[in-house]
């Protein structure tokens, strides 16, 4: 049986979830009475203490509708170079929003500044509450890609109202962690929802009998936030079994090695045993936990891994220790 590590994003729908899925109340949401749609939104806004809320189909959109929603052509964006926004999200600031991007905060102001709940790329590092705002002020707001921020709330204890209290809009995402097929949503002011609901249909994201996903979305919300320390024991299972290879500490359910031979390879290798991690560059590793994979298969997965690497880095130990 094939261990899938790659992501949390490759569960499949539990059956509790599929009978939720099936029980759904319809609506078409395209005119906004969908129930199970509204439902969700309502709820969304509740937990995260904000006006309103908005179901999109996907975390990417999710983030482009918020900051889309707030910003003008030629304003300046905000973003960590090491942010999902940043490296993944195929540029859309620039080529969508047209937008002014800065890595750094510029000497002129900036109108939103983006943060990242947690921090995917550097090995799902928690921020405190404090730092989500540091660059919020008069002329700028604060928009949170929370994708995983349910993980945050998780392994620090801290109530997502606390997280929402820090950002003008937050995005977070159904299909990392809760195990969702699909879905994200926003939350934010009346005014600002109003506005990203009308940049999700100038991008193609009005959807109409929703509340089959909305239903998916709801239930993981309702049922496996709860178990998300799970896989945060499971991570830390992980890192303690490869400890000579571990990258940074692990805080929730992501797990970066450094590989001592070429990451590609040896996510190659690991294929070739059933366990499916992601090269992340040329001598990275990440893996992550998440509700279709148990202790006992972490702990298979480990073996392998320490297999793999204990061989890989056999040759290279070699010839640094004889260049010494």
């Amino acid at each position: 049986m094939t261990i899938d590590l790659r992501s949390d994003t490759v569960t499949r729908p539990t059956p509790a979830m599929r009978a939720a899925m099936a029980r759904a109340e319809l609506g078409d949401d395209g005119y906004r009475e969908d129930p199970s749609v509204r439902a969700l939104e309502e709820e969304m806004a509740d937990l995260f203490g904000h006006e309103a809320a908005l179901f999109v189909p996907s975390g990417h959109m999710a983030n482009l509708v918020a900051v889309a929603a707030q910003t003008h052509p030629g304003d300046g964006l905000l973003l960590d170079e090491m942010s999902h926004i940043f490296r993944s999200e195929r540029g859309w600031p620039e080529r969508i929003t047209r937008l002014r991007l800065h890595t750094e905060a510029p000497a002129e102001s900036v109108t939103v500044a983006c943060v990242e709940q947690t921090q995917g790329n550097q090995g799902g590092r928690v921020l405190p509450p404090d730092a989500l705002d540091r660059h919020r002020g008069p002329t700028v707001r604060v928009h949170c890609d929370g994708a995983r921020v349910w993980n945050a709330a998780a392994a620090t204890g801290i109530g997502l109202a606390e997280y929402g209290a820090r950002v003008d809009t937050l995005a977070a995402c159904f299909s990392k962690g809760l195990g969702a097929p699909v879905g994200s949503a926003v939350v934010g002011s009346r005014e600002t929802i109003a506005r990203a609901r009308d940049w999700r249909h100038l991008l193609g994201g009005r959807m109409r009998q929703a509340g089959v996903l909305a239903a998916a979305a709801h239930h993981g919300l309702r049922e496996h936030r709860a178990r998300l320390v799970d896989d945060h024991a499971n991570a830390a299972l992980l890192a303690a079994a490869l400890q000579p290879w571990l990258e940074v500490p692990v805080e929730t359910n992501i797990v970066f090695l450094r590989t001592p031979g070429s990451a590609p390879a040896v996510e190659e290798r690991c294929r070739e045993q059933g366990v499916l991690v992601r090269a992340f560059g040329a001598d990275q590793i990440r893996i992550v936990t998440h509700l279709d994979v148990g202790t006992a298969q972490v702990t298979q997965a480990a073996d392998v891994l320490a297999q793999v690497l204990s061989s890989t880095g056999e040759h290279s130990r070699t010839d640094s220790s004889s260049s010494t």
